[in-house]
């Protein structure tokens, strides 16, 4: 079979980057904006943010990707621009856009997004009418802005070399000492080292780092004049290089540290003329090839294999003929080219997938038709088959990835008549199974030899359109016949017919794919409606048909299924859209146009696991589902698909993670992961901040604020932003979020503006993030803090002075519900006191009567204690009294009988004996006073005893007061019932003479102090009298006192007992006097006051 057919061995892969892409120049990847047809477009900038901005002869315009927005000048508006005609546009360092035009420089300042206007025309020099304007612009590297001017009409100018300067901030002419002036300038660019090139009137001049201006040597065979000419241009590469064309020579590359040029032409480029063409600009992209900007349209250089390119049809693509006036490079690699009157044009790298498509009889593609199926085999490369209806579509073709090689034969080669192959898969190492309308075949891939595989009575009545064997090794065979199944080791097919099934009809017998579902049964997919065999049971079960059951597919023309490792089955249908099927639940969620699919035919499903991604084809390009947020992302051609149509069951994950999708005429491969690296995400800024409509002003610009700080009444706001990204803008997509306010993020399509009316104070964060047209999102987005003050009112300072006002209000309230309650209190408390007044005068009147009472009770009792007092002292006084008294009778007793005999004696005439008797009679007089005063004495003192006194301190004679109150209580004593003998020893300081004291009182201390001492010698006198004797009859003691008022001591006696007398009762009164104080001790040897 090998001499049958032909290997044809091509190079078919296209390399992502923009270097092979350019070097194509693919007509595809050209856009055209005809927004700008008509216009001269005579310089294009990619400014910071991305915009593209242009000057033309009808004013300056910018380019964000959705709008062009032109500036005019507003004559009653300072800070619009001041010129029509502009030529040439520049951006610092500092981020400042400077536009050359007619008369005048105008510098932007997107800070402000405001214009200022510097004039230049005074310096030219010029002596006839002119029409001066600046053409090129270019900054040194310490920062200085260098300007070139020419005249719009030719005419010489004899200064056209301008700087600006920063302090004065105004226009001044470049000069250096010696170098005279510089005229006409057509352009200047400057060198990595600092060198700033000129070309010009007087050919090319350097102006050095040090600002000095050096003439070059042109290179042989060029004039002046050359450099002069419109088409005259200079640029310098990332070596350092400068670029230059001249009407004398194509290009010419000059080496800065040897001297030399090196010079190019158009060799290689068949039909161009170089002195039929201009060549108005040189320009290097992002990897440093050359681009010419000509009046026949754009040429590339390549300088690594030093080839000219260009289209592949220049005299048939839509800028041929155009005069492209200026070429730039974008942030994401976009040449974007103006044009004299025919616009703006865009050339950009689209592919980010890989195509393959079909021969069309010449060799060096895949065979064409349909692509059907795929086999991976075990060396990596995959096998395809294709249908078609001529002699040269449809085929096998094996593509080597790692080589990029494709082997292609077709049916025809393969076996004569053969037209079309509908099962291809795999049968084990270097076999595939494929199948037509005569039967299943297997095929060798080593030596391409088809061999029949017996299907028994299938082979002649059923087109096999799938073949599976299971992890038991049943086969499986889809047909349009029905379904049938062979266990191992089994020869006949067991068919299923499932237009038996409930709800099923005659093309339910149309089984097109099996999918496993793990191992525990099998996916069966069919024209009409989706089945599924349980390896368990072996049941056959409809699934998603019946309203009645639960949730439906929304077409039952099953197309592809995969299931997800969580078990959810994902349903791809023809004309139903795309279907999320938990089996669990029964519950279905459809997806569809609407949310985003680019058609309702949903051919294959693959998984990207890593980013939980799923890949659809349909017949309408390539489709990303995001499974974590529903979004859809889908691609066309023009992002590098073979086609708009795939094949229902065509796909294919290799083992190496490689996505492959088959379809009309071609297939179309790509790594999900190299997507995104492909495609990068929109560039970002905010562009307005409204305040009630009305515009915010930031001091570093929208563009740079970060955060805002807002009044209370200032919180209707709206919020505008951007996302830059060309490739199809119209596909981009927003999602902001305020935090603090809003609940999650607000997808919102091509909008880009937030709206918040009336916020309430807080501290918010509003965040924005953006999607390119391929779903490649800027994670990271844009951000602002939003501070919305609260009204003072609102604020802690107000709110603690509420709490002071309420603690005092709190208070307040507190103090004269406080007062109204002392109020109440008091006239209840008045009207109780009123009553208890009334009472108390009651209950004191009572009280005064009962303290009378009690008082008079009180004398009494006190009379009565100082007469129960002296009647204790009665009888002892009695007897007191008694021997005074008894003196007294006897003395007058002698005395009368003296008497008698004194008579006697004067009868007698005794003179002597009546002076004796006379004599006795006055002692006896004597005795009678003296004991008379006794008594006399003792009676007064029993009535001061008795009686309460005056109650006045009155001088007392102290130590005649206590002998005498020692001598009653003792008499008293002595006239009780058990009297005793008392030894009284009065020890009375003679020092001490009269004392103020209330002598009444003060007695009756003394009284009551010495008959507690008689009391307690009389206990201790009746204590010691007692004996005891021992209960054992040999033991005999006498108890003698240890101390004394203690117990007895024991002491062992022989004999009979003896009482032992106790010492006698003695009593001690001292007084004494010590520093100023008088001390009276009475002492006993009593034991103790009872």
């Amino acid at each position: 079979m090998k001499n049958r057919f032909s290997i044809l061995v091509i190079l078919i892969f296209l390399c992502g980057g923009h270097q092979a892409l350019f070097a194509q120049l693919n007509p595809d990847n050209l856009t055209h904006y005809t927004e700008m047809d008509g216009n001269n477009i005579f310089d294009v900038l990619a400014d910071q943010f991305g915009n593209i901005w242009m000057t033309t002869h009808n004013g300056l315009v910018r380019f964000d990707g959705y709008e062009f927005t032109r500036f005019y000048n507003d004559p009653n508006d300072s800070t619009s621009i001041s010129i029509i005609l502009v030529a040439s546009l520049f951006e610092d360092s500092k981020g400042r856009i400077w536009v050359g035009g007619m008369g005048d420089v105008n510098m932007y300042d997107p800070k402000t997004d405001t214009f200022r206007a510097y004039p230049f025309d005074h310096l030219t020099g010029m002596t006839e009418s002119g029409q001066p304007w600046v053409v090129t612009i270019t900054e040194d590297l310490t920062g200085r802005l260098y300007f070139g001017a020419s005249d719009f009409f030719g005419l010489r100018m004899t200064n056209s070399l301008y700087y600006f300067e920063e302090q004065t901030e105004a226009i001044q002419i470049v000069e250096s000492p010696g170098f005279g002036s510089v005229p006409n300038i057509t352009q200047m660019t400057t060198d990595p080292s600092g060198n700033v090139w000129i070309t010009g009137r007087r050919g090319i001049i350097r102006i050095t780092p040090d600002g000095t201006l050096q003439a070059v040597e042109a290179p042989a065979g060029t004039d002046a004049a050359d450099y002069l000419d419109d088409r005259s241009s200079i640029v310098s590469d990332r070596n350092g290089l400068i670029w230059m064309t001249t009407r004398s020579f194509p290009i010419q590359v000059f080496d800065p540290l040897t001297g030399t040029y090196e010079i190019l032409d158009f060799t290689g480029i068949p039909d161009l003329n170089t002195r039929d063409i201009n060549i108005n600009r040189i320009h290097f992209d992002n990897r440093n090839n050359a681009w010419l900007a000509t009046s026949a349209g754009i040429i590339q250089y390549n300088r690594e294999s030093a080839e000219w390119v260009t289209f592949a049809n220049i005299s048939q693509n839509r800028i041929s003929g155009s005069n492209i006036l200026a070429l730039e490079t974008d942030s994401f690699g976009n040449l974007w080219l103006g044009s004299w009157q025919a616009g703006l044009f865009k050339y950009e790298n689209k592919r980010i997938f890989n195509a393959i498509r079909g021969d069309d009889g010449t060799s060096g593609k895949i065979a064409s038709g349909w692509v059907k199926r795929f086999v991976e085999s075990g060396d990596g490369s995959v096998w395809l088959s294709t249908t078609g209806a001529g002699p040269h579509q449809g085929g096998i073709s094996n593509i080597d990835f790692e080589n990029e090689t494709v082997t292609t034969v077709t049916y025809n080669e393969l076996r004569a008549g053969w037209l079309f192959s509908v099962e291809f898969t795999d049968a084990g190492p270097g076999l595939i199974y494929t199948s037509n309308e005569s039967g299943l075949y297997s095929l060798d891939i080593s030596t391409m030899e088809l061999s029949n595989v017996d299907t028994g009575a299938l082979q002649d009545s059923s087109l096999i359109e799938k073949y599976y064997r299971d992890h038991n090794g049943t086969e499986w065979l889809g047909t349009y016949n029905g379904l049938y199944k062979r266990e191992s080791g089994q020869a006949a097919y067991i068919r299923y017919d499932l237009s038996d099934q409930p709800g099923g009809i005659q093309i339910s017998n149309e089984v097109m794919y099996f999918v496993p579902d793990s191992t525990s049964g099998l996916w069966i997919m069919t024209n009409y409606g989706l089945f599924y065999y349980s390896y368990d049971n072996g049941n056959m079960e409809r699934h998603a048909y019946d309203p009645a059951l639960g949730d439906i597919l929304a077409s039952q023309d099953i197309n592809s299924l995969y299931r997800d490792e969580n078990g959810i089955v994902w349903v791809g249908t023809w004309g139903g859209g795309l279907s999320r099927y938990d089996t669990r639940t029964g519950k279905i969620k459809t997806y569809t146009m609407a949310d985003g699919l680019p058609s309702m035919g949903i051919q294959y499903i693959l998984k990207d696991t890593e980013n939980n991604d799923l890949w659809l084809s349909t017949f309408d390009g390539i489709s990303r589902f995001d499974i974590d947020t529903g979004l859809f992302v889908n691609y066309t051609m023009e992002n590098g698909l073979h086609s708009q149509l795939f094949g229902d069951g065509s796909g294919l994950k290799t083992s190496d993670g490689l996505f492959i999708f088959g379809g009309s005429n071609g297939i179309t491969y790509f790594r999900p992961s190299e997507v995104n690296r492909n495609s990068p995400p929109p560039r970002m800024y905010f562009t307005d901040f409204k305040i009630d409509d009305v515009s915010h002003p930031f001091d570093n610009g929208i563009f740079n604020a970060d955060n805002i700080t807002l009044a209370h009444n200032q919180n209707t706001i709206s919020i505008d932003y951007t996302g830059i990204h060309y490739s199809n803008p119209a596909r981009n997509r927003f999602s902001y979020i305020l935090e603090n306010y809003d609940a999650g993020w607000r997808d919102v399509g091509l909008q880009r503006t937030a709206y918040y009316p009336n916020l309430p104070p807080g501290n918010y964060v509003f965040r924005v993030k953006a999607a390119n047209s391929n779903g490649v999102w800027n994670e990271d987005g844009i951000s602002m803090r939003i501070l919305i003050n609260p009204p003072w009112w609102r604020t802690i300072w107000a709110y603690l002075l509420y709490g002071l006002l309420l603690a005092g209000a709190v208070y307040g309230i507190d103090r004269s519900q406080r007062k109204r309650l002392v109020r109440k209190e008091r006239e209840r408390a008045r009207e109780k006191e009123l009553a208890q007044a009334k009472e108390i005068e009651k209950a004191y009147n009572e009280l005064e009567t009962a303290h009378e009472t009690l008082k008079t009770t009180q004398d009494q009792l006190v009379q009565q204690e100082k007469l129960a007092s002296l009647g204790q002292l009665t009888a002892g006084i009695a007897h007191e009294i008694k021997n005074p008294l008894n003196f007294v009778n006897n003395f007058s007793e002698v005395s009368e009988e003296m008497i008698t005999e004194l008579i006697e004696a004067l009868d007698k005439g005794d003179i002597d004996e009546s002076l004796a008797l006379s004599k006795d009679i006055g002692a006896n007089l004597k005795k009678i006073r003296e004991h008379g005063s006794r008594a006399d004495g003792i009676v007064k003192s029993m009535l001061m005893h008795s009686r309460g006194g005056s109650g006045k301190m009155e001088p007392t004679n102290l130590n005649e007061l206590v002998k005498e109150y020692v001598n009653l209580s003792y008499h008293g004593m002595r006239a009780g019932k058990d009297s005793i003998e008392v030894e009284i020893d009065l020890q009375l300081d003679e020092s001490i003479g009269e004392v103020p004291l209330i002598a009444e009182d003060f007695s009756r201390v003394i009284l009551n102090l010495c008959n507690n001492a008689f009391d307690a010698c009389a206990e201790r006198s009746r204590s010691a009298m007692r004996t005891q004797s021992d209960e054992r009859s040999d033991d005999t003691s006498v108890r003698l006192p240890q101390s004394p008022g203690g117990s007895f001591e024991s002491l062992p006696q022989s004999g009979s007992p003896r009482r032992v007398p106790p010492p006698k009762p003695r009593l001690t009164v001292r007084t004494s006097k010590n520093n100023g104080r008088i001390l009276i001790e009475i002492e006993d040897n009593g034991p103790g006051i009872p």
